[in-house]
């Protein structure tokens, strides 16, 4: 299939059912490895404000698209979520539910990998930090500079907003936060901050939280 194309039906370009991309697993330990800490090799990984992700996971996968969750979480009843569940619900579930879109970023890989990443792309500015690898490993032209959006003549991962201000986003997060609940993710997303490759760095929302790291 055509993995620039964004195909409701077969989830393109991201499930690698269809979108004709290979994947780490695909390979062999030995050869994973060696791509894994060679220096021939560039690791790149985007990461984002875990407080943010852990939101647009929520707002994506159960408010927008409860299907998901529930065929990831309760694949036998496919109930345990609904458009109506709410955030902190959503919380108490993934605590028995793991999955790529909302898990640690620590987790992406084995700890002894972190230090041989070489790229670290932030999804706050997704466009500059994609066009900075594509560059670096020589597919911007044929990859990047043109062929996305509706018309196919946008580069990719082309902004159509102007960048939420600071302010903004921390508002925004706070209507869907509590104290209680921001305290529990940042126990959750802990290692996300503990690891110095990625480069996170735990904001606050409410004033009471400003102390507490575990």
């Amino acid at each position: 299939g055509n993995w620039r194309t964004t195909n409701g039906k077969q989830m393109l370009p991201w499930d690698p059912d269809y979108n004709g991309l290979k994947y780490l697993y695909d390979y062999n330990r030995t050869t994973a490895n060696h791509m894994l800490t060679n220096p021939s090799w560039t690791r790149a990984i985007v990461v984002r404000d875990p407080k943010e992700r852990f939101l647009s996971a929520y707002l994506d996968k159960v408010v927008q698209n409860p299907f998901f969750t529930n065929k990831c979480c309760c694949p036998k009843h496919r109930n345990c979520v609904s458009p109506q569940t709410t955030f902190s619900e959503f919380f108490d579930l993934v605590q028995t539910c793991e999955n790529a879109h909302w898990a640690p970023q620590s987790r992406r890989m084995e700890a002894k990998y972190f230090p041989y990443l070489n790229f670290v792309g932030r999804m706050e500015t997704i466009a500059q930090d994609a066009k900075a690898l594509l560059i670096r490993i020589g597919a911007w032209e044929d990859f990047g500079k043109s062929g996305w959006g509706a018309q196919g003549d946008e580069a990719i991962f082309q902004p159509h907003h102007e960048p939420i201000h600071a302010t903004r986003a921390q508002d925004r997060l706070r209507s869907y936060y509590t104290p209680e609940l921001e305290a529990k993710v940042d126990h959750y997303c802990y290692m996300d901050y503990q690891v110095p490759y990625l480069g996170l760095k735990r904001t606050t929302l409410f004033a009471d939280n400003a102390t507490a790291t575990s």
